[in-house]
């Protein structure tokens, strides 16, 4: 159960973050890619990676470089634009900050507090009906349980019946297959 709600927990962040970014994007008229490419271009100029969580996402983004097929280095050396634009002082292209999802939850509280409750009531609707079916239904009585109990049992003595005949049926038709296969091997070898 703890790691299915952490599962779900990571994916609200996901999905909440995605629509924190389509916001800051419509807000700033800044594609997201844009600001991945500038934040990659100040991170190989060795710019903006003073704190360490900073430094830990630079050596993320180095590693992942690593598997990629075309070199970055001179994909990003060949954007003349980004020398230009992509400044440390020049905040336009820099990434989304807690202040700026502060800023977005609080401008488009119409939008991100109806999607929290929705994903809130697809993610965790569920789990929590689960968790408390036995006090939403009531439960069953001694009898009903007893019928319940009963029908289940008398299914399953109908299906262990019906298995064996499948199985005797099973049986009788290898034993014609088989006198089929010597029938013929008999005919074919005369």
């Amino acid at each position: 159960r703890v790691e299915n709600f952490f599962a779900l927990v990571v994916m609200y962040g996901i999905c909440k973050r995605q629509l924190l970014v389509v916001l800051f994007a419509i807000n700033t008229n800044v594609l997201p890619a844009a600001r991945d490419v500038c934040t990659q271009y100040l991170w190989h100029q060795g710019i903006g990676v003073e704190r360490m969580w900073q430094f830990l996402l630079h050596l993320l983004a180095r590693r992942a470089e690593q598997m990629l097929v075309v070199d970055v280095k001179n994909e990003i050396r060949e954007l003349e634009f980004l020398k230009a634009n992509c400044t440390i002082e020049d905040p336009k292209f820099h990434r989304m900050t807690m202040e700026h999802i502060s800023q977005m939850e609080a401008e488009y509280i119409w939008l991100t507090l109806p999607f929290s409750l929705a994903l809130g009531a697809i993610f965790l609707g569920p789990h929590l009906l689960y968790a408390f079916h036995g006090t939403l239904l009531p439960p069953k009585t001694g009898e009903e349980a007893e019928t319940i109990d009963e029908d289940q049992f008398a299914e399953l003595d109908s299906l262990s019946v019906k298995a064996s005949n499948q199985n005797i049926e099973i049986s009788v038709l290898k034993q014609r297959m088989l006198d089929l296969e010597k029938k013929l091997g008999s005919q074919s070898g005369v």
